[in-house]
């Protein structure tokens, strides 16, 4: 009777172990960092499934390329103090690379501040970058936009509620897209070459006005020509504008430039400025009839 009764033990206990097996690995899957892999499977020549790794990007990564691609800052805010990250969440280093993108999202009303936590290395979710991208239309569009078309959206049910409307918005104004099958796949990660997809999309109906910069060619002080580069008033110091170089396409000058806004922490007066630069333009240009400008994006 007692091996009868250990037998049943024994047996119990490796089923219990076989029957937990899954559940103790869901539970350490579901703790993985969302950010970095999600597996697709894929079957090579000789029919073997494999596994291929696909990055999807985080929260922070998010900010960073919206804040530098659509060159979203603090114009027009008068401040003596720069805003710090800190003044919005408690979970982002200042000294973190993605503070002042985060700041500057923070700042313009694109981002839930109530519970203090961005999460900066969990994946972005399609619903969250949703709602970042209709809170800038919102905020920052030149009127309130609207779309021409609603097209069905068979998971919409399974979209967080305050964040409905800014998914109808967007599949609507084509910004983000649906499936073949039409599921917007609401917790689905967002891929690199989907955001700047979804981004250059965004800036046609944002249409952010690329920070006043205008450029002339002028006289120099030894009567050569050069090109002056302005950025337009600024409500306070530590705005700088600088010519990173120059060089002729047909007969248009191309000039290349960077920008510097006042850093999160530094103290600044709130006098108005005009940041400008300088450069001689070689004698053997020709005659300049047109001028473009392209920002270069600081790595």
């Amino acid at each position: 009777m007692r091996k009868s009764i250990s037998c049943l033990m024994v047996g119990a206990i490796l089923i219990g172990a076989v029957s937990l097996g899954p559940i103790t690995t869901g539970l350490a899957d579901e703790n993985t960092n969302n950010k970095l892999i999600n597996q697709e499977q894929l079957v090579n020549d000789r029919e073997i499934t494999v596994k291929k790794e696909v990055t999807y990007v985080s929260r922070e990564e998010a900010a960073e390329v919206l804040v530098n691609s659509l060159d979203l800052d603090l114009d027009g805010l008068r401040f003596f103090k720069a805003p710090e990250v800190s003044d919005f969440f408690d979970d982002v280093s200042k000294d973190a690379a993605s503070a002042n993108a985060i700041m500057i999202l923070g700042y313009n009303g694109a981002l839930h501040t109530n519970d203090r936590n961005f999460r900066p290395s969990v994946m972005i979710t399609r619903q969250e970058l949703a709602e970042i991208c209709g809170s800038l239309l919102q905020h920052m569009g030149p009127e309130q936009p609207q779309s021409t078309k609603h097209p069905l959206i068979k998971d919409l049910n399974t979209v967080s509620k305050d964040t409905v409307d800014d998914v109808k918005l967007l599949v609507g104004l084509k910004v983000m897209s649906l499936t073949k099958d039409g599921y917007f796949q609401p917790n689905l990660g967002v891929k690199p070459e989907e955001l700047q997809n979804i981004i250059k999309r965004l800036d046609v109906l944002l249409k952010v006005e690329r920070d006043e910069i205008s450029a002339e060619v002028v006289s120099g002080k030894e009567g050569g020509r050069e090109v002056e580069i302005s950025w337009g008033e600024k409500p306070s110091s530590g705005y700088e504008i600088n010519i990173v170089e120059m060089n002729l396409e047909g007969n248009t000058l191309m000039i290349h430039y960077q920008t510097k806004e006042p850093t999160p922490s530094s103290y600044n007066s709130t006098v108005i400025t005009e940041p400008k630069d300088r450069k001689p333009i070689p004698n053997n240009y020709p005659t300049i009839n047109n001028i473009e400008l392209v920002r270069v994006i600081k790595n």
